[in-house]
């Protein structure tokens, strides 16, 4: 069944995006649990999926599922700016702690020479260069989608930007 099919209102775009959170979260519970850790995960708390240790959540994951479009994430993807809103205004609101990760797992792919990809863990991986990307873009982009994102961006200060993207992680494909 097509999009079309099943009509403009359909919410099952929305009901797959909250199964993956599920799954997701699920998945990587039994990974943690292998190894013995001990941990409580949330869903759509913090953020989509939340493990927390003795009360402090140190990592927090967003994910974003795409079925029919192949989304890339470009330095103006409205996925990794969407992300970036909700870190950077927990930031803001002092309701992330110091020294969180935070992970974007998507099945989108990090496009090769953008912020996302230079985030990608492995040997290419470069914050500073991702932060210099995203510090154009939020500074130069005229997209109203991210606007609000790029706002809440700019108002992290330079450390605050460092630490965020230093701890920040995009898992793609």
């Amino acid at each position: 069944m097509t999009a079309n099919e099943r009509g403009q209102y359909s919410a099952a775009p929305s009901a797959l995006g909250y199964i993956y959170q599920v799954r997701y979260a699920l998945l990587e519970s039994l990974r943690r649990l292998r190894k013995g850790q001990e941990f409580v995960v949330a869903i759509e708390t913090l953020d989509d999926v939340v493990f927390e240790q003795d009360g402090e959540a140190p990592e927090l994951l967003q994910t974003k599922h795409h079925v029919n479009s192949a989304a890339d994430l470009t330095d103006g993807s409205t996925d990794l700016w969407k992300t970036l809103r909700i870190w950077c205004e927990g930031i803001q609101a002092d309701s992330i702690p110091s020294g969180t990760l935070y992970f974007l797992v998507t099945t989108a792919e990090a496009a090769d020479g953008h912020a996302a990809h230079y985030l990608k863990p492995g040997e290419n991986r470069n914050s500073v260069t991702a932060m210099e990307r995203l510090n154009s873009t939020a500074n130069s982009s005229e997209n109203q989608t991210n606007a609000s994102a790029y706002q809440a961006y700019r108002g992290l200060n330079e450390n605050q930007r460092k630490e965020l993207l230093q701890n920040a992680f995009v898992v793609d494909s």
